[in-house]
């Protein structure tokens, strides 16, 4: 049951169902059950922000770079003789050679969120658990050293499910994780954040919803030393889900929530501090079965003061934002387009000024690709996600490295 339900809680399909309009909650006796779907068929993998079906296959979700030039990806991995996802670190060198690789083996189904790079030379893995832990699954947080050799693992939340999507490094030396928890808060899944000191011990935890269903998916520290976070929530706004900003103090506590969206689903996933406010980005559900990349600017409370609403004909995302040294930022997800009489999708790279005028485009891969993570380097930029197109049997990790303009350096695989 345990791997059932999470599984189906935050599906997305490749058809283009959006996870944010399949909605859990608990019944009287107060279990969790899925209206979307039966618990007896046999459902799709959640991955990111897609789904496949049950086999191998290997999803590229997160990428951080070096100093000398290298970088780590962090993914989802299910290897043949495994019936469970685990966690898989990637070091590559500059040139997109994997020069090591460790695979967090648990017993059990494990989720990735966000890597971060640690300032003694590790990494930070934030994602969920059904191994170990109180509850059917626990947020999780593990440590590494600069190989990926584990330092320490810590568990967090109740009896029911509760997630990490993201974390930061925080001024103190801490972290502050971001997710969703079903055993604490106000309705059937509330947004859960979650600060530690260096060592991961928990020093304080918060919960922000209504009465359905809220979840987390970005945060980042903001200059004054509070916290943005960003994701959907279902019990206030216009539609289904709605995009959902709240800032809060040092401490957690609320400052201020905003909400923006239509009758359909809409999911904030990246944020970025700008000089007069943030740069906010994610989808936008003009109809069902079809995602509109969604970018706004808003003010330091929350008012929104721009948006650009990108449609490729498909389903388009922004999964990623980064600031530039230009004053500009540079984005990353997926561009969905018909070709041939069918959908296909793609990566998609763009840099923007800072009014949100698009300075150049690319559009990369054959016909079933994503980008889930990007990072600047010292001559371009490094996305990160998975490609169905390019590899043997079933998604790959796919990694590709461009210049400023978004030209294709190289571009590599990894998985069996």
């Amino acid at each position: 049951m345990k791997s059932s339900v999470l599984l189906t809680s935050v599906i997305f399909m490749l058809a283009g169902i959006y996870a944010g309009c399949v909605r859990t909650e608990k019944n009287e006796e107060g279990s969790v059950e899925n209206k979307a779907q039966k618990k007896e068929e046999k459902q799709p993998v959640k991955l990111g922000e897609y789904a496949v079906m049950p086999g191998h296959y290997d999803i590229g979700e997160s990428i951080v770079a070096s100093k000398d030039g290298a970088y780590v990806v962090a993914a989802t991995t299910r290897q043949k003789d495994r019936s469970y996802d685990d966690v898989w670190l990637i070091g590559i060198d500059k040139n997109g050679n994997k020069a090591w690789d460790s695979i967090l083996h648990e017993k059990g189904e494990d989720a990735l969120g966000r890597i971060m790079s640690t300032p003694d030379g590790g990494y930070i893995i934030a994602g969920s658990t059904f191994s170990t832990g109180a509850g059917m699954a626990d947020g999780w947080l593990v440590k590494t050293d600069g190989k990926g050799e584990v330092q320490w693992k810590k568990t967090f939340g109740g009896t029911e499910i509760d997630r990490f999507e993201d974390i930061c490094i925080t001024k103190d030396g801490g972290f502050a994780a971001l997710g969703f928890t079903e055993s604490k808060g106000a309705g059937s899944r509330d947004l859960w954040m979650v600060k530690t000191d260096s060592s991961g011990n928990k020093q304080w935890e918060k919960t922000f919803g209504g009465k359905k269903q809220e979840e987390g998916y970005v945060i980042i520290q903001t200059g004054d030393g509070g916290y943005l976070a960003g994701g959907h929530t279902y019990s206030s706004g216009a539609g289904a889900a709605d995009f959902w900003i709240i800032r809060t103090d040092a401490s957690g506590n609320l400052k201020w929530k905003s909400v923006f969206g239509g009758e359909n689903c809409e999911t904030a996933y990246a944020l970025l501090e700008t000089d007069g406010g943030f740069i906010a980005a994610g989808t936008y559900g003009p109809k069902p079965g079809n995602m509109d990349a969604w970018i706004m600017k808003l003010d330091p409370n929350g008012k929104m003061l721009w948006e650009k609403k990108l449609d490729g004909g498909g389903d388009d995302s922004v999964r990623s934002i980064i600031a530039t040294d230009k004053g500009t930022f540079a984005a990353a997800g997926q561009h969905g387009k018909l070709e041939e009489g069918s959908f296909k999708n793609f990566g998609w790279m763009a840099e923007f000024d800072a009014a949100g005028k698009p300075l150049w485009e690319k559009i990369l891969g054959e016909k079933s690709e994503h980008f889930a993570s990007l990072v600047k380097t010292a001559d371009g930029y490094a996305a990160c996600g998975h490609t169905f197109a390019k590899a043997l049997k079933n998604n790959d990790v796919w990694v590709v490295k461009t210049d400023d303009k978004g030209s294709v350096i190289w571009e590599k695989t990894f998985g069996d």
